[in-house]
């Protein structure tokens, strides 16, 4: 094929694409003109000289991937390029149209991109180096389609609704599952983002068969890493649970080290970007201030906190690194939000059952609590004699004691009904003691230093907890710790 030939092929195949996504009145018109993409696919697939990659000399121009001749990419094992010059059209073309506003048309390109992909680029009769030609693709084709769930809200779209857990107590107002942000439901967000999730796992899974196990697991975690935006709330806690869902289920919770690592602080990341102060830009509905754009973070944050406990109660290879990582993140977000909430009540903060459609700092706060107390007694069964797990636990620990115990104090005899707040955070610390009341005499006594907690807790209000208490500490004295001292009296008498 001549020089000719291709610019027209090239042409021809801008025009269609332009045609489909201009065509508005038209779905169908749009539909046949990715037909005819499609056709034009088949005929470069159907002689390998056509659409093959070609090899370019060291000293021919590079094409830079935004015009209509190539996408290039480094060969394995070489210095030399290759370019996918009359496929690249058709690619791009196709993953623009993923972003249109017609469901048909997204529905029809999505299919036919993945189409594309499947059916020529494993093969090496087509491409010469399918791995790296995948690779790219990830890369040039796939992962911008993601950027059409942020224009579309620019557009006004919006999200959607974002979903709070169901176990977060909404003290300060508000129902269970509440935590709408401003724009319509039917948005590219809710429509065609786990489409496109399911179309680049599907591809995944199948250059897993191919060519080995993690063939292209970076460029699949790079998918999710670059959706985990904090400063568009739904777009970061549909990610977050895909994500989640992509560790347990597609890759079965065997993640190499470098990927735990890599997960790990994105995760951390996403938390610790919604705990900052007046930079989120976008405005839950009824709230248009700074206070609101904050408290549209904390939505990210409570989902981001329970996807970190799914993950955990889950997995049984997650590195000891992994839980200092996410923890670390929670006690910073708890930290904030208690600073917060002081803030506010000195303030003119929200009044409790006054609603609103964001959190309030105490309820992010008590929620990450929660799930820092389940991650700590998850860490608390792994077989680590560490020093730093036993730290962890010892600092978490004592960190909640005390601040119970304060409001518990601050609440002066007044009925536990009338302190909502008190009485999540009482649910909180029975949880806790619960956990040490199942551990066996040697890791309760490895424990020690929770002695001097106990006494305190004895001393608190909630007969629940003292309840508890008492247990844990009667078992202590008439088992491990009888023992330790009979043999350190025996000791003594011997000397």
């Amino acid at each position: 094929e001549d020089s000719r030939t291709e610019a027209y092929v090239v042409e021809l195949t801008s025009a269609l694409l332009m045609f489909a996504g201009s065509n508005k009145r038209n779905a169908q018109d749009s539909i046949k003109a990715v037909e005819g993409v499609m056709r034009i696919a088949g005929w470069l697939a159907a002689d390998k000289n056509r659409g093959r990659p070609r090899r370019k000399s060291s000293g021919a121009a590079s094409t830079n991937g935004s015009g209509s001749n190539g996408l290039a990419f480094a060969a394995v094992g070489g210095e030399e390029g290759e370019v996918l010059e009359l496929w690249w059209p058709v690619l791009l073309g196709l993953s623009r149209l993923v972003g249109d506003s017609r469901d048909e048309v997204r529905v029809c390109a999505l299919t036919s991109l993945v189409a594309v992909i499947d059916r020529n680029f494993y093969d090496t009769s087509v491409v010469e180096d399918p791995l790296g030609v995948l690779k790219l693709v990830f890369r040039g084709v796939l992962l911008p389609m993601f950027e059409h769930a942020k224009e579309d809200a620019d557009g006004g779209s919006g999200g959607g609704i974002v979903e709070l857990p169901q176990d977060l107590v909404r003290f300060m107002g508000g129902g269970p599952s509440e935590g709408a942000v401003s724009g319509a439901s039917a948005s590219w967000l809710t429509t065609s983002y786990d489409m496109c999730v399911d179309a680049c796992i599907c591809l995944f899974v199948k250059a897993s068969e191919t060519f080995g196990e993690g063939a292209l697991s970076d460029q699949m975690f790079n998918v999710f890493f670059h959706t985990v935006d904090g400063n568009f709330p739904p777009l970061a806690v549909r990610t977050l649970h895909r994500l989640v869902l992509f560790v347990l289920e597609d890759m079965g919770g065997q993640l190499k080290e470098d990927e735990w690592d890599s997960l790990g602080k994105v995760l951390a990341s996403c938390l610790r970007s919604c705990l900052v102060d007046n930079e989120l830009e976008l405005e839950v509905e009824g709230e248009p201030d700074t206070r609101g754009n904050r408290l549209d973070g904390s939505l990210v944050s409570v989902v981001c906190a329970q996807q970190f406990g799914v993950l955990l109660a889950q997995v049984d290879t997650v590195p000891i690194k992994l839980y200092s990582e996410l923890l670390g993140a929670l006690h910073d977000a708890v930290s904030v939000y208690e600073m917060l909430a002081r803030t506010e009540e000195g303030g003119e903060g929200r009044a409790p059952n006054q609603g609103g459609k964001g959190l309030h700092p105490s309820e992010s706060g008590l929620y990450c609590r929660t799930i820092m107390v389940r991650i700590l007694l998850v860490l608390a069964k792994v077989n680590d004699n560490s020093e730093d797990i036993q730290d962890m636990l010892m600092n978490i620990t004592r960190n909640l004691v005390s601040a119970y115990v304060d409001k518990d104090k601050d609440a002066e005899g007044a009925a536990e009904e009338g302190d909502r707040e008190l009485v999540g955070l009482t649910g909180v610390v029975e949880e806790l003691l619960q956990g040490y009341s199942e551990f066996s005499d040697a890791a309760l006594l490895k424990n020690i230093w929770l002695l001097p907690l106990l006494s305190k807790l004895i001393q608190c209000s909630n007969k629940s907890v003292r309840v508890i208490v008492h247990a844990i500490v009667s078992r202590l004295f008439d088992g491990p710790l009888s023992d330790l001292l009979a043999e350190s009296e025996k000791g003594a008498n011997g000397a």
